[in-house]
């Protein structure tokens, strides 16, 4: 089968759970025997060696752009981009493929190649890692941006499609938005083995992993570690260029008395893993004694499943 995979980023050059889940599916997709191309936007050097197995074609369908602004969020010009070049790269390729996988978000390049789908006459697979309510559209991008946020989204879930989803508060969120058709839910970004690993002893710490920004709270893990009392220390991992975050979460949450004896001295931030196999970071997220996971914007997450497989729990509130 003819598969084309459609996402603006790639692991190991842009870190996170979608990126991961990505690259693994066209790893696997190839190892299957299939033809997969994955399309997304370019971030490594011009002329460099994509790192990726060699079955996988990597076609680029836009620049190498700055993807967040200094705060954390998503900046609305790559979309724009990407979307333009995967609308290009349809129209001129879509024939070739039975079926185009993409990623709900950025939204543009959903609406690019659902538009092509009659003339490409491929099968249109549609994964949703997140559905927003109209509320958290105001808070993230204001009145005005956030009613036209709403609106595409709700353009995206309405286009034919065969939906999947990762949680069941997501899947009912999109079928609101009016999915015509059957929604799929995978229980979780997973694609490691199942077979329980050796038990290892937990290290007494709480662990939060993610990026440093508003939307994936670090403040209320820094009072959770806080509220532990002497019996657990605390690290928040996430992207180095915000490692200041996890000072001002600090302070935010106050300390629990004299100087020494409160959160601060058991609190450490630090940067993500940049690279696959990092073994410090790996080794830290799976003997954990406990995990936090307080944003409240997804489901179960790739990092929430690995540590399920080895017997380890994570905290997550309702979203």
């Amino acid at each position: 089968m003819r598969i084309c995979i459609v996402y603006d980023c790639l692991f190991p050059y842009t870190v996170g759970g979608g990126e991961r889940w990505y690259r693994n599916l066209a790893e696997r997709l190839a190892r299957e025997g299939h033809d997969v191309t994955y399309l997304t936007l370019r971030q490594w050097e011009r002329g460099a060696r994509v790192d990726i197995d060699e079955r996988v074609r990597v076609r680029t369908a836009g620049p190498r752009m700055a993807l967040y602004t200094a705060s954390g969020r998503r900046r609305i010009l790559p979309p724009l981009v990407f979307g333009v070049g995967v609308f290009l790269h349809l129209l001129r390729h879509g024939r070739r493929y039975d079926v185009v996988d993409t990623c709900a978000f950025p939204y543009f390049s959903l609406l690019a190649a659902a538009a092509l789908q009659p003339l490409g006459r491929f099968r249109l697979v549609v994964d949703w890692f997140e559905v927003w309510s109209d509320g958290y559209w105001r808070e993230y991008l204001g009145a005005v941006g956030g009613r036209v946020g709403a609106l595409v989204q709700r353009l995206c879930a309405r286009v034919p499609q065969r939906a999947v989803c990762f949680s069941r508060l997501h899947a009912r969120r999109l079928e609101e938005e009016g999915l015509r058709g059957p929604v799929t839910v995978l229980r979780g970004l997973y694609t490691g083995g199942v077979e329980p690993p050796a038990p290892q002893s937990p290290e007494p710490f709480v662990l939060f992993a993610g990026r440093l920004i508003p939307e994936k709270r670090v403040t209320l893990a820094v009072a959770a570690i806080r509220d532990r009392g002497q019996e657990a220390h605390g690290a928040a991992g996430g992207d180095p260029g915000r490692r200041s975050r996890p000072g001002r979460a600090r302070r935010r949450a106050g300390r629990a008395g004299p100087a020494g004896d409160g959160v601060g001295p058991r609190l450490r931030g630090g940067g993500g893993p940049r690279k696959r196999d990092a073994p410090g970071a790996v080794h830290a997220a799976h003997l954990a004694a406990g995990g936090l996971r307080p944003g409240g914007r997804r489901g179960r997450g790739a990092w929430h499943a690995e540590r399920r497989r080895r017997g380890r729990g994570t905290t997550q509130p309702p979203s």
